[in-house]
């Protein structure tokens, strides 16, 4: 981030700022320090620009100098997710419980989602292209789900992708075959809901057709003698099962 001011700002307002704005972000400017700095356009602040990773403009959150990027970037180390700007690849997504299951992706912008501000009932979102994007989560015993769990996750489709619209998918690789758990849209555009307790197979299916451009909240259910979705809080299928689930790595949002 970069702000001009036309002011001499005093140490005070300089070690404000370092130590986070007294925990506001950067870009949170306009609220006056408890120590006295006054980082606000009336204190002299007079442009600031957020820079992001990818080309194209940056808007001034303090007044109307937008900033023009004009550098093609093709590879990058993508943005953390809590502060990514809109439209820019993603490589980190963190873990809110405390268990410390952060998911990341490195590597070409290719394979990186896009952050979306404002998708969702005004809150942000990150956006796959149906074809290789995901977040890695490393392999936790907190994410070994053995014979009772619920997946749920908020969820909108756009189109048809390469394959399975997979949104979690706890598996070695890439390939579900090895997997441990899963939930994801099938081809026939239905909620489903995948594990191995020795063969991996598709447990439940729902009934429900998803149509695109619609959020849905969809959720897996297990309690060791039986299996369910849900879609938007209603049941949407359910299957006799029993067994207890292999272990897996995790990978989420794939596709």
């Amino acid at each position: 981030k970069v702000v001009i001011a036309k002011v001499i700002w005093t140490a005070a307002e300089i070690t404000w700022l370092y130590n986070g704005g007294n925990q506001r972000r950067f870009e949170d400017f306009g609220q006056a320090g408890t120590d006295g700095a006054n980082l606000t356009v009336a204190g002299g602040i007079v442009a600031g620009w957020k820079l992001g990773e990818e080309s194209g403009t940056r808007a001034d959150f303090f007044g109307s100098n937008t900033l023009t990027d004009n550098a093609t970037v093709t590879q990058n180390d993508g943005k953390v997710l809590d502060d990514a700007v809109d439209g820019e690849y993603v490589r980190q997504g963190m873990d809110l419980s405390g268990q410390g299951n952060n998911a990341t992706q490195t590597g070409n912008v290719t394979t990186k989602p896009k952050f979306i501000t404002g998708a969702l009932n005004g809150k942000p979102s990150i956006r796959v292209d149906g074809s290789n994007d995901l977040l890695t989560i490393p392999d936790s015993d907190s994410l070994d789900l053995s014979t009772a769990f619920t997946i749920m996750a908020v969820a909108r489709k756009s189109g048809a992708g390469v394959a399975n619209g997979i949104i979690i998918l706890k598996n070695a690789t890439l390939v579900s075959d090895s997997g441990a758990y899963s939930i994801y849209i099938s081809t026939l555009n239905k909620l489903v809901l995948a594990f191995n307790t020795g063969t991996w197979a598709d447990i439940t299916l729902g009934a429900t057709t998803l149509t695109n451009g619609t959020y849905y909240v969809l959720a897996g259910w297990y309690d060791g003698a039986n299996a369910k979705v849900y879609v938007n809080g209603a049941q949407d299928g359910t299957a006799g099962k029993s067994g207890t689930i292999c272990l897996r790595p995790i990978r989420s949002c794939w596709r």
